[in-house]
């Protein structure tokens, strides 16, 4: 349900997301007995508020979700809260440079064996490009901030570029992707440090049919990430792309 001027502040929107897969899976390994066995039912309720005042040049964006049922057999109750707030200036030049600064938190498992799962479910992915270009993270155990500005470099040309600085809400919920897959389970004692990114993205309108982009992220890993490594000697990594757009 979306309320365009219902309070001051923007636009007022309210959802919920029923899930109901009647599989059964086991759900979380027991100390002393096997894990329990069930079908994962549970819903997602939140809220959002967003804006934008033409005349400071700010936006906004705040959101807001709870999760509560059955995952896998196990008690499933989560929440999540974001919010992110940015600056337009106004200039003669025709740049309009934007900065902004946005924070992501989701809850994580609290611990991997007491059947009780805490740890915010990715619903539906991807969640490309919204933690991050990488995509090595998501809306899920996660403490995580950014600070991100962008600006036209010409009539045809713009830029966009963001430092994350991620980190787990417990270490011992898993590292989820951006897909929704778990990149590395969770460890206890292995920190809750993930990592820092910075992005960079460059968008050329060659004309009104064709537009290309290029992107390049650097990552480079935190504690978590070096002590859940295989080898113990983990490095950072980097992604690179060029794509291009054609509309007919």
């Amino acid at each position: 349900a979306t309320y365009p001027g219902l309070v001051a502040f923007g636009t007022l929107e309210f959802f919920g997301i029923w899930l109901n897969d009647t599989r059964d899976r086991p759900g979380e390994p027991q100390i002393g007995r096997p894990p329990s066995v069930g079908h994962t039912t549970y819903g997602t309720y939140g809220t959002r508020l967003h804006g934008k005042d033409a005349d400071s040049g700010m936006d906004w964006d705040f959101q807001a979700a709870i999760q509560d049922g059955d995952l896998a057999g196990d008690d499933l109750s989560a929440w999540a809260v974001r919010g992110g707030v940015g600056m337009t200036l106004d200039n003669d030049d025709g740049f309009a440079p934007r900065f902004g600064f946005e924070w992501n938190y989701a809850t994580g498992d609290k611990d991997g064996g007491d059947g009780d799962a805490d740890q915010f479910q990715v619903l539906f992915p991807t969640n490309h490009g919204y933690y991050g270009i990488h995509d090595l993270m998501a809306w899920s155990n996660t403490n995580s901030w950014s600070v991100n500005a962008g600006m036209k470099l010409s009539e045809t040309v713009s830029m966009k570029a963001a430092y994350w600085r991620f980190k787990l809400d417990e270490d011992e919920g898993g590292w989820v992707g951006a897909s929704g897959k778990l990149i590395r389970p969770g460890a206890k004692g292995a920190g809750t440090s993930l990592g820092h990114e910075v992005d960079l993205v460059v968008t050329w309108k060659q004309s009104e049919r064709v537009t290309w982009q290029f992107g390049w992220a650097h990552f480079w890993n935190g504690a978590f990430a070096r002590n859940t490594s295989p080898d113990g000697n983990a490095s950072g990594s980097d992604f690179l792309y060029l794509q291009t757009l054609l509309t007919f």
